[in-house]
């Protein structure tokens, strides 16, 4: 299904969230119409707001698991079996929590 929304209508709708002009979903429905004559349902407007959400705010944050050195990750690349060097070596025991 094609969309009812202009290639300029989004891009515009897209500097409006960035201003943080609306309140409200329905005061983006209301400027769709009144500024583009566009009419579309309030459940429309919601999709292209949570759509356009993302080209507003920049690139999601990198979720904490997956970000370089951090938890299970640092423990597979230094590869811990430190024997002999005082170090307890990384295992499943009980006694380590584990």
């Amino acid at each position: 299904m094609e969309s009812a929304l202009t290639e300029a209508a989004g891009q515009e709708m897209i500097g409006k969230l960035k201003e943080g002009t609306w309140r409200r979903a329905a005061d983006a429905q209301r400027w769709l119409k009144e500024e583009h004559k566009v009419e579309v349902a309030l459940r429309t407007v919601y999709k292209y707001l949570g759509k356009m959400r993302g080209a507003a705010e920049g690139p999601a944050p990198i979720p904490r698991k997956k970000r370089r050195g951090s938890g299970r990750d640092v423990q597979k690349r230094i590869g811990r079996k430190a024997t002999g060097s005082g170090h307890r070596e990384w295992s499943n025991r009980a006694d380590l929590g584990g």
